[in-house]
């Protein structure tokens, strides 16, 4: 196994001021993991956010 297949990462949501959702940035932090060379990502699942999402949100 090669060191890079070690890293998994809770990736938190990122939100606008207005506390509307933040496709752009949250996918934009996710890439630069994949650079990183992060092998998978935990979506929702680091602070909290799953409870402040719609389920369309979630989607």
């Amino acid at each position: 196994m090669k060191l890079k297949e070690l890293y998994h990462v809770a990736v938190p949501t990122a939100f606008d001021e207005n506390e509307a959702l933040n496709i752009q940035a949250t996918l934009a932090h996710i890439h630069y993991l994949k650079e990183k060379w992060v092998n998978s990502v935990l979506v929702c699942g680091s602070t909290g956010e799953q409870h402040s999402l719609t389920l369309a949100e979630k989607l």
